[in-house]
């Protein structure tokens, strides 16, 4: 039987949602760490990204290889002006720490299912814990916002303020 490997695509992949959860927890966590000042609910989020690289570590451990190096920045169709659509709901806070916990659940996902490829399923499962707990992050920082968009027949609050 032969051990299964992951391509190159897939290396890539996982090496772009490396950078994808990180860099979104840490606009997450320099948010609130900086203008909020909760410095309590900002060293969660550092926790957590901290585990995400932990993680990392042990897929790199587990294929023999940097996923670094699989990287292609200069030919990343995300490298245009033109890719990511921009949004002028992002000037507020509140709407920026929603996107960014929102991207990182779904880079872990996607990790989470391009490890399903080798036979270790703790790799797989490592990710899907640490994407439960950015949802555990995320409904708690809705909590904590006191956001009230989404909610019927309720008014929209758009001021940040973290506890």
């Amino acid at each position: 039987m032969s051990k299964k490997v992951l391509s190159r695509e897939q290396k890539r992949i996982l090496d772009v949602n490396r950078n994808r959860v990180t860099e979104a927890l840490r606009v997450v966590e320099d948010i609130l760490r900086f203008s909020e000042k909760s410095t309590r609910f900002a060293l969660q989020v550092k926790k957590l990204r901290h585990d995400v690289f932990k993680v990392f570590e042990d897929v790199e451990r587990e294929t023999g290889e940097k996923l670094i190096f699989y990287r292609d920045s200069s030919r990343d169709r995300g490298r245009l002006d033109d890719y990511d659509a921009i949004n002028k709901n992002t000037s507020r806070l509140p709407v920026i720490l929603h996107k960014n916990l929102r991207r990182a659940c779904e880079g872990l996902r996607v990790c989470e299912e391009i490890l399903k490829i080798l036979p270790r399923e703790n790799l797989p499962l490592s990710f899907k814990s640490l994407r439960f707990r950015s949802y555990d992050v995320e409904k708690k920082l809705e909590l904590r916002l006191g956001r009230t968009e989404k909610r019927p027949g309720k008014s929209r609050k758009s001021d940040l303020k973290i506890t």
